[in-house]
């Protein structure tokens, strides 16, 4: 399969006024590899939710109703299926999230059966440990730690309950265990609590981050031109908003109370967000969401958003240098339904798309270049 190119340009503006001298870029994604061309498995999936790779490249991925991960090579050649249906060793119920720490070894998170379970490579065996969070993302960041975004499940200690009831950014050893310094951000820095959506956005674990050298970027998923740039000093997490494309302007629309998905034309359901839960039944129109915040190669930062109130929808790459000064943006005239992973140090990434209604992954890499 010969590579395919998407191209784009990147107008990095000067410091103010914005009449100053600029730099024009171009940046495009080269693709390597695919999958999900063949409608048999392993290469064909429902819906792809998740994907990682690690430390050897080998990639992981878990799609819509399996009780498996599928593992390819880093040349896309399928290798093994780990995991099964049931409730015993190396059986799960439900795949939610799954991450490999400093070591290479895999963690896998089954919230039915309610434990971890931890994959070593080296000796094909499997451990499961509790937890005391309900994890919706997990990095390893550092030798030992991870970076979850998480909510507290209920326990015994209600004074730490009350201190981190609304915390949604942690950072915690390799077992998960919480202290007092653990908490890095709470809910109320990315949304209000008087917003209706509040209580969904905490329960979905709403938010995009990337994390280097202290450093952690977070961009909220209902992305309205604001993301936020946080670093430690001392023991305390400061938090810098940072503006970016569309400051201000709503990133969704809300249906009236009642609206069904068989409501709505083919075209419309594509763009639409059903929820449901203790904060009652919701239905939003989304314009913009983001698709991920990145640490880019050269040391700065690159944002992925979607516009959806256009047909096809417009996305953008916005790029900040890593002291988090704004530099400018890139309209993609073919943006990827998401970005599922990016490979650390390197600005690879695997991208969800759609082809005549078969979800493929794409394997591409971004490259910037200066235009003359």
């Amino acid at each position: 399969m010969l590579p395919r190119t998407i191209s784009m340009a990147i107008l990095f503006v000067a410091l103010p006024p914005s009449y100053c001298l600029a730099q024009t870029w171009t940046a495009s994604f080269s693709t390597e590899w695919r999958l999900g061309l063949e409608e048999v498995e392993p290469q064909f999936f429902r819906w792809p939710l998740q994907l990682i790779t690690d430390q050897k490249g080998y990639v992981y991925v878990h799609s819509y109703g399996d009780a498996y991960l599928r593992v390819f090579d880093a040349n896309g050649r399928f290798v093994k299926y780990i995991g099964r249906k049931g409730q015993g060793p190396g059986e799960f119920e439900v795949i939610d999230q799954f991450f490999v720490d400093s070591k290479n070894k895999l963690y896998i998170n089954d919230p039915i059966n309610d434990r971890i379970t931890i994959y070593d490579h080296s000796r094909e065996s499997f451990v499961t440990i509790s937890y005391p969070l309900y994890i919706y993302k997990a990095y390893s960041i550092q030798k030992d730690s991870m970076l979850l975004i998480a909510r507290l499940k209920l326990n015994k200690n209600k004074r730490l309950n009350k201190n981190k009831r609304d915390c949604i950014l942690f950072i915690t050893d390799n077992k998960f265990n919480l202290d007092h310094k653990s908490c890095v951000a709470r809910a109320s820095l990315f949304w209000s609590p008087e917003d209706p959506l509040y209580a969904m956005l905490v329960r979905r674990g709403a938010i995009r981050v990337a994390y280097r050298q202290g450093v952690l970027m977070a961009a909220p998923w209902l992305y309205e031109g604001v993301l936020f740039r946080l670093e430690r000093h001392r023991d305390q997490w400061q938090a810098t908003r940072l503006t970016g494309l569309h400051p201000g302007k709503s990133a969704y629309t809300k249906l009236p109370d009642g609206t069904a998905p068989w409501d709505l034309s083919p075209s419309e359901r594509k763009h639409m967000f059903f929820a449901s839960g203790p904060y009652g039944r919701l239905a939003l129109r989304i314009h913009r969401r983001s698709l991920g915040v990145f640490a880019l190669a050269n040391g700065g930062w690159g944002h992925f958003s979607i516009d959806q109130q256009h047909d096809p929808p417009i996305g953008f790459l916005e790029i900040w240098d890593g002291r988090g000064q704004y530099l400018g943006y890139a309209e993609l005239q073919s943006p990827p339904y998401d970005i599922l992973w990016k490979e650390p140090d390197r600005d690879t990434f695997y991208l969800l798309r759609w082809q005549e209604d078969l979800p493929v992954i794409e394997k591409a890499r971004l490259q910037l270049q200066r235009r003359q």
